[in-house]
């Protein structure tokens, strides 16, 4: 099974996330994509007090339905900090005789040598490289270290969690930026408020 692995806060997931995945699967025929929220990210903090537990479900009702995606636990049971390489051995043991692709940007992709064990993570999964609005994708450790890399011409679209958690604050429709049942719990559960 060719399995993709896109991690992050989801801080909340939007359409952006999931047209993105679904890009991504196609041109590269992927099984399934595995959408990983961090309980305790390493890389980035989180701007605000929405809980591991309300992320989590935000990405579970943005997928429901759709047969090609799926939201691990795996970061979100953790108490420690949530690095790629440990949910990257975790997967490989718990799906024997998958090939991972770690979907990752190419902000990301440029800063992932100074990732926990990075030469073990590169060894372990083949690397797809969504594209940043002037962001070049290079770096040459990773390229002295092996590393197999996809190079993915996703569409570049102007939307963030930080602008969405903006919008909400202000009292800002957010609809069609993110999936209307992620848009829904966000008002029941008055996140991003505060």
């Amino acid at each position: 099974m060719k399995l993709g692995i896109l991690g992050g806060t989801f801080n909340p997931v939007h359409v952006g996330h999931l047209i993105n995945a679904n890009v991504v699967r196609e041109e590269l025929g992927l099984d399934r994509i595995l959408f990983i929220p961090a309980r305790i990210p390493v890389h980035k903090g989180l701007d605000s007090a929405v809980s591991p537990e309300d992320r989590y479900e935000m990405l579970r009702r943005a997928t429901e339905g759709d047969e090609h995606f799926g939201v691990s636990r795996v970061e979100i049971d953790r108490e420690e900090p949530s690095y790629s390489i440990v949910t990257m051995r975790y997967l490989v043991r718990e799906f024997p005789g998958v090939e991972p692709f770690l979907i990752i940007g190419a902000d990301s992709f440029n800063e992932l040598h100074t990732w926990k064990d990075y030469r073990d993570l590169v060894a372990l999964a083949t690397l797809v490289v969504m594209m940043r609005p002037a962001v070049i994708p290079e770096s040459p450790a990773l390229d002295a270290a092996g590393a197999r890399y996809i190079l993915v011409q996703n569409p570049l679209i102007d939307l963030s969690s930080t602008g969405i958690r903006a919008r909400v604050k202000a009292e800002c429709s957010i609809r069609y930026m993110v999936p209307d049942a992620v848009g829904e719990y966000i008002n029941v559960k008055r996140l991003y408020r505060d």
